[in-house]
């Protein structure tokens, strides 16, 4: 079989989903009750995501980047669209799930209530904003039509307005135009030294408000759990039933990094840090950014139980290279 990537990529992955798996056996030994519905939801993504990439992986051959790009363009069209009805007033969006149907939460944003649309969550939508303008700048490689674009996502991006990506995708901006003004270190030696010497302040000040103040209980007991059970964890989705063991609510611990350390120990966050590392080695800026701006959203999300960094980090190398006449195959038999 012609294999699209590398032999130690392939092993990673079936190493990952192995551990993924294996880890769950840890719920016989702890004292959380599953939410059985989330937790079989939760395998089901993981099985559907490492199904996604061996696809795209095996077939490599009958991939159609330009194709590609049209879907793209189409799917992030259509999430657009779902934003632009919220915003203006329409609570009951066609082909919803109940998540979607009357979603106004009093989140403000610079022009208003953040709304979701079809990404149900609001960080998502941001995200999917920059994946639309990106993806299609670089499969559809059409100026007009990738400002076109811009201009659009870039209103979608306001009526999401995720500060974490926001914030994210200036930093990256900025670590860009360090790196090509050859100023990459002084701005790495800079950012450093401000995050550190402002780390106690700005926890001060973050503290004050009630949701960052919850969030530092909830990461503070997923680190613990994690200590009680550090190298295969304590099982899928268990952080959310050790919150609601602890007298919190069931829910993500709005961190991927303790989620999946709590979940699935430490070899699991090795394995997918590996993941992010690879992932470098496809030289296309854009590409790097949609990385960077999934590493970011890690520390404050809850991402690895969704399809995006398995897309961004395993299908899309794929269609990305195949768009460069870049390719990375090997032989396996079987």
């Amino acid at each position: 079989i012609t294999f699209f990537a590398t032999k130690n990529i392939f092993l990673i992955l079936l190493l990952f989903l192995f551990l993924v798996i294996i880890s769950n056996f840890k719920w016989f030994f702890n004292d959380y009750s599953p939410n059985e519905e989330v937790f079989i939801n939760a395998l089901i993504l993981y099985t559907y995501n490492f199904l996604a990439i061996i696809v795209f992986s095996l077939y490599w051959k009958s991939i159609n980047t330009k194709l590609f790009g049209y879907f793209f363009l189409i799917s992030g069209g259509i999430l657009w669209l779902s934003l632009i009805a919220q915003y203006l007033g329409m609570e009951n969006l066609p082909f919803a799930s109940e998540a979607v149907r009357g979603g106004f939460e009093e989140e403000f944003s610079l022009i208003g209530i953040r709304f979701g649309g079809y990404a149900e969550d609001q960080n998502y939508a941001t995200l999917g904003m920059i994946f639309w303008f990106i993806l299609t700048s670089i499969f559809l490689e059409k100026r007009i039509l990738s400002f076109i674009v811009l201009i659009l996502s870039f209103v979608g991006v306001m009526i999401s307005f995720s500060k974490t990506i926001l914030l994210g995708a200036i930093f990256i901006l900025l670590l860009f135009t360090a790196k090509k003004i050859k100023m990459l270190l002084p701005f790495i030696v800079i950012s450093v030294f401000v995050l550190v010497f402002s780390a106690f302040y700005l926890y001060e000040l973050l503290s004050t408000l009630s949701t960052m103040s919850t969030r530092f209980v909830m990461w503070e007991i997923a680190f613990n759990g994690f200590l009680d059970n550090p190298l295969l964890g304590s099982g899928n989705t268990s952080v959310r039933s050790n919150f609601l063991n602890e007298g919190y609510w069931y829910v993500q611990p709005h961190n991927s990094f303790l989620a999946m350390l709590h979940d699935n120990g430490i070899f699991i966050l090795v394995l997918y840090i590996l993941f992010f590392l690879k992932s470098f080695n496809v030289i296309n800026l854009k590409y790097k950014f949609i990385v960077l701006i999934i590493l970011f959203l890690s520390f404050t999300q809850e991402l690895f139980v969704f399809q995006y960094p398995y897309f961004a980090l395993g299908i899309l190398p794929i269609i990305v290279l195949l768009k460069q006449n870049n390719i990375h195959t090997t032989k396996i038999r079987i």
